[in-house]
């Protein structure tokens, strides 16, 4: 398609980017929080429109990642309130992060806000292939080829609930935490909650304090 059109319902008219920068451009994904971010279908450019964490802007821009514009095919990209993931559809499986990062939800180590997108190493030290992934508000949540679940970000207390029991672990909020559940299928997020579907069909829910 020429044109990206946004619809808002009945508390904001819709309206279309039609410059000329776009002209003949076709994107094949789009994903929101609190901008949008829509990839070229066939440079795989990432585009970014409005958002807080690089400065709001009302004409879209391309994302420069490693100080370069992205050229990789994506497994997956998704956002939060205001933080983003991008997982390269490669062989290195690069991960890029960006956005706010007040609970570690980048997975940096750390509560610093990212301006421009960063590679973080935890799976790949670890030679772990990410499956699928997942943004909350103030998380993130990611599911691995080997049916294990991995959650950056969030609070400090992780209560899990189950069919018949509630356990608590306490964990770093800045380090990446495997969640205690084997055979997970597929994943799910909220704003403040995770859901997982196991092998045997029990969905378990995760709610951040």
């Amino acid at each position: 398609m020429n044109r990206l059109t946004f619809d808002f319902g009945a508390v904001a008219p819709v309206f279309r980017i039609t410059e000329a920068k776009f002209t003949n451009k076709k994107f094949i994904d789009i994903c929101a929080g609190t901008h949008c971010v829509f990839m070229q279908q066939d440079s795989y450019s990432i585009w970014y429109l409005g958002g807080y964490f690089a400065g709001v802007t009302r004409n879209p821009v391309r994302l420069q990642f490693g100080g370069r514009e992205f050229d990789k095919p994506l497994l997956r990209m998704d956002y939060g309130w205001d933080h983003g993931v991008f997982i390269e559809n490669t062989k290195m499986q690069r991960i890029w992060v960006v956005g706010e990062n007040e609970t570690g939800q980048l997975g940096t180590g750390d509560d610093k806000t990212r301006n421009v997108p960063v590679e973080i190493m935890f799976f790949h030290d670890r030679d772990l292939r990410v499956k699928d992934m997942a943004c909350g508000w103030v998380h993130t949540v990611y599911l691995t080829t080997n049916g294990h679940c991995y959650c950056a970000g969030g609070r400090s207390a992780l209560p899990i609930f189950t069919a018949n029991k509630i356990s608590k672990k306490s964990v770093n909020a800045f380090v990446i935490t495997e969640i205690p559940l084997d055979h997970i299928t597929s994943i799910a997020v909220g704003s403040r909650s995770c859901y997982f579907v196991v092998s045997t069909f029990v969905l378990v829910y995760l709610l951040f304090r």
